[in-house]
């Protein structure tokens, strides 16, 4: 295949396979560029039809594998297809970008005239010809993981305290790290070839400070060539040197300064850099997300997908399976078999690419969990992402839900109050809500499983899960006045739902209230 310049197929003899279609000619480029040549359906659909409706989209996707099929001729086994996703025997295809050319290549020079009117196509054709041509030299390549943090301890304390605090700085830097492509680097590295390495990017500063009676703890996020502030915080807390940096506190404090730092990371470092183009698209679809409105979640959906087209971390993967698993729960799309199948792909090629980022681990610990009951896989995975960072509070929250459902009471009970405290002053309290609700169903405490629903819902009108948990738990406790307004909430939010459905139908996504035996009252005994 010919990618600088005009798009074409030639054999090694010499005939001309390209097809004549814009959009089949973009086919065969998406599927090159992809993990293991391989695309599911679904995606390829939104990328190259992403206006139209799913059955015309399919319809279309059809009309393209044809074209390219004659277009191959003896050579049409080199793409094949089943019902879930369409990929390229590609050990027997090459490119002109491999090995890199020796000269730099300008981003309009690929695939120049390749005119796909569909703008996320465009989207990800941009982000496609920005990561092979960085610096305008494809000779260097970026990095896998090129952002780099060092994180430091400060100031004049010595022993447990400045311990304390470096762990404290580490801390914030792995949450980073698990959230996009960075990693953490030590002072006085010397470049590994080829080309230089970036050091410190981003600084995480923490020091601490005593008076006898209090310790205070100050920590700065800062972009090192501008000296712009993306966090900083202080805490004071009456306590000795020892016990001033609890569990909960460097949790909690690394958590929040993390999120904030991430939010304005995309601003900060430019947008000429893939793995900032990333960052910055997956900011946009968590925003989306965290609002659970249809139309939002869809679009988050779709944005993640553009992050891991400008840099392939899985963890973009990890959260497109997430959001996906998202829209089948809250049936904010029909979860055909085509969803379902795409939701299972993404995790495993989250898996594939990131096999300890923890962030990963845990997201699809829960899709697994959620979508495909997989309760003593999630257990593990999740296990396996508290291993590779301690402090990921998405783990441990992932942790706590596997351990009720598999009958661990107490621990999961522990470990999702920890949850709690440690993300007392999060921005997107409502999902965590919902989860210690989730924990506390499973483990049989009712009454604070339905007030930290409730605070779920209040945060969040729109998000239909807490309605559910709600409904379920206010009948049982007979609390009927509370249980018609969740009736009425959720026909608003589900215009099909009914309550035949809610108690009788197995696939109605309420399996924790149905495995805790609140869905057995009479039927004479609902809301009207």
């Amino acid at each position: 295949m010919t990618f600088r310049g005009m798009f074409s197929v030639i054999a090694e003899d010499g005939t001309v396979l390209t097809p004549n279609g814009a959009k089949a000619q973009a086919l065969l480029v998406l599927l090159y560029d992809a993990p293991e040549h391989r695309r599911s359906r679904r995606w390829l659909e939104s990328r190259l039809w992403s206006n139209r409706a799913p059955q015309q989209a399919s319809g279309s996707l059809r009309q393209a594998l044809r074209e390219i099929r004659t277009s191959f001729g003896r050579f049409a086994p080199l793409l094949s297809a089943d019902r879930t996703n369409v990929w390229l025997t590609a050990d027997q295809i090459g490119t002109d970008l491999e090995p890199p050319p020796p000269e730099a290549i300008a981003p309009d020079e690929i695939l120049e005239g390749l005119d796909v009117r569909d703008p996320e196509f465009e989207s990800w054709l941009a982000a496609f010809r920005q990561r092979l041509c960085t610096d305008r030299d494809a000779r260097n390549p970026p990095s896998l993981r090129p952002i780099n943090l060092h994180c430091r301890y400060v100031g004049e304390e010595t022993g447990g305290a400045r311990i304390a605090a470096q762990a404290l700085a580490d801390q914030i830097g792995q949450n980073i790290e698990d959230a996009l492509s960075a990693w953490r680097v030590a002072e006085n590295i010397v470049a590994p070839a080829p080309g230089p390495l970036r050091v410190d990017d981003i600084q995480v500063s923490c020091e601490v400070a005593h008076d006898g009676s209090s310790s205070v703890v100050f920590t700065r996020v800062v972009h090192e060539q501008t000296g712009r502030v993306l966090f900083s915080g202080f805490r004071q807390q009456p306590a000795g040197k020892t016990s001033a940096l609890t569990n909960e506190f460097i949790a909690e404090f690394a958590h929040n300064a993390a999120a904030r730092s991430l939010s304005k990371l995309p601003q900060t470092l430019g947008p000429n850099r893939p793995e900032v183009i990333a960052a910055g698209f997956a900011n946009l679809a968590l925003r989306r997300l965290y609002c659970f409105d249809t139309t939002q979640v869809s679009e988050a959906a779709a944005l993640m997908g553009r992050a891991y087209d400008a840099d392939r971390n899985g963890v973009y993967l990890a959260w497109q399976a997430f959001i996906r698993m998202a829209q089948v729960i809250d049936r904010l799309e029909p979860a055909g078999p085509d969803l379902v199948a795409e939701v299972d792909a993404l995790t495993r090629q989250a898996l594939d690419l990131s096999p300890q980022n923890a962030q990963a681990l845990a997201l699809v610990a829960l899709t697994r969990m959620m979508l495909f009951d997989e309760i003593e896989q999630a257990a593990r995975l999740a296990e396996e992402a508290l291993s590779a960072n301690p402090g990921n509070l998405l783990a441990h929250q992932s942790l706590a839900i596997a351990y009720g459902m598999t009958g661990r009471s107490e621990e999961a009970y522990r470990v999702s109050t920890f949850c709690q405290t440690a993300l007392a002053r999060a921005d997107i309290r409502h999902l965590w809500d919902l989860y210690h609700s989730l924990v506390c169903i499973s483990t049989h405490r009712f009454a604070e499983a339905l007030d930290a629903a409730k605070r779920a819902a209040a945060r969040c009108p729109e998000f239909l899960a807490p309605h559910r948990q709600i409904l379920g738990l206010s009948l049982h406790s007979g609390d009927t006045d509370t249980a018609r307004s969740e009736y009425r909430a959720l026909k608003r939010l589900e215009p099909e739902f009914s309550l035949d459905r809610f108690f009788a139908d197995p696939t109605y996504p309420v399996d924790t209230l149905r495995k805790a035996g609140l869905l057995d009252r009479p039927l004479d005994d609902l809301p009207d």
